[in-house]
């Protein structure tokens, strides 16, 4: 997610153009020179940061991503590059390619092909797979650009944001205002979490291994934030009820509080990018459904 806010904040669409086309030419020419056999097959349409190829090695399906032009990006991709080497390398091959294109340095991340899942994941699912990156990777010393601390400024300016521009009512503000107060007086462990656990970034693998993908957010933060993170999703509203938090551990008003002030931020990037044009529900309604949680 804070990778994106600060995308978004920042706004330079002009130097994050890319040429997509020496991109592919570069890398084949690259990587023939370690395999016989190399073709890019299709582009995949890019998220915020990121661009996508589907690459064929010596009859092997391949995955490819790079990252659009600044170093930020370049730093995130070699992040993540090394969180899922030390998570991912005894399931899926790995690799990094470091290629100049028109004078500018961009570093390559190809691994083996994964799937969708083409069934539902639940949250016991969900739960397994941060149990599982969160125990491998408290065993490196892993540094990461981002922490909890960056998430509750962004909510704080995002949450100003919203209620000048008449998306909250004053009464859901102040209870929002109440919650950030609250998560600020807290103390707590940091780990490493993914940072933007949705559905989309759990793949698999030929053989239903499930690989968390996209580590662009990856953040210091305290255990539990990946579930809360997860659950503030539109499609997770299902499995809310009064009991959610507690039945998984989870102090019910600090778990609201930061699904709040996860779901603020989230919402103030879906302002600045216009998406929002396409929600179902408000910004306020949102917000109250998780506050009902506790009612």
């Amino acid at each position: 997610m804070l990778s994106k806010y600060y995308h978004l904040k920042k706004n330079s669409i002009e130097e994050t153009k890319v040429d997509i086309d020496a991109f592919i030419s570069t890398l084949e020419i690259k990587l023939r020179e370690k395999y016989k056999d190399v073709k890019i097959e299709q582009t995949f349409p890019g998220g915020t940061l990121g661009i996508f190829f589907e690459l064929h090695i010596n009859g092997k399906r391949k995955f490819v991503k790079t990252h659009q032009y600044g170093i930020e990006y370049k730093e995130n991709l070699i992040k993540e590059i090394e969180i899922m080497s030390v998570v991912y390398s005894d399931i899926i091959e790995i690799e990094r390619v470091d290629i100049e294109i028109n004078g500018r340095q961009l570093v390559f991340m190809i691994m083996d092909y994964l799937f969708p899942y083409n069934y539902s994941i639940d949250f016991y699912e969900v739960k397994k797979c941060i149990n599982n990156y969160q125990r491998k990777l408290a065993t490196k010393n892993i540094e990461v650009k981002y922490c909890f601390r960056d998430v509750i400024e962004a909510g704080k300016e995002s949450l100003e944001i919203l209620y000048a521009d008449s998306f909250l009512k004053k009464d859901i503000y102040l209870h929002c205002r109440e919650s950030l107060q609250r998560i600020m007086e807290k103390r707590y462990l940091e780990v490493v979490n993914h940072g933007d656990l949705s559905n989309i970034n759990i793949m698999y693998t030929e053989k239903q291994i499930p690989i968390v993908i996209d580590w662009e957010d990856s953040l210091y933060a305290f255990q539990e934030y990946d579930y809360l993170y997860w659950l503030t999703f539109f499609s997770q509203r299902k499995y809310y009820s009064s009991s959610l938090l507690e039945n998984n551990g989870i102090h019910k008003i600090w778990g609201t509080d930061v699904m709040v002030l996860i779901t603020i931020v989230k919402s103030e990037m879906s302002y600045r990018n216009e998406s929002y044009k396409n929600n179902r529900i408000s910004f306020q309604n949102r917000i109250n459904e998780i506050y009902n949680m506790i009612r």
